[in-house]
């Protein structure tokens, strides 16, 4: 039996870029879907008349200098 490696690693090579593409499309479907939700979420809080100044800044408060 003739075992031709060059043919093995020709279909390895396909196999993985084939595979890497379908995994990208799958990441990039579900980066989407998450940013579109957090965009929903901050137009409804950006609709309510009772959001604080303060919830727009997450990890530092806003301080006036004098």
């Amino acid at each position: 039996m003739d075992i031709n490696i060059l043919e093995i690693l020709s279909y390895t090579v396909v196999t993985i870029t084939v595979l890497t593409m379908i995994f990208g499309v799958i990441a990039y479907s579900f980066y989407k879907i998450r940013e579109s939700r957090r965009n929903a979420q901050k137009d409804n809080a950006q609709n309510e008349d009772n959001v604080l100044e303060k919830d727009e800044y997450l990890f530092f408060d806003e301080k006036e200098i004098l």
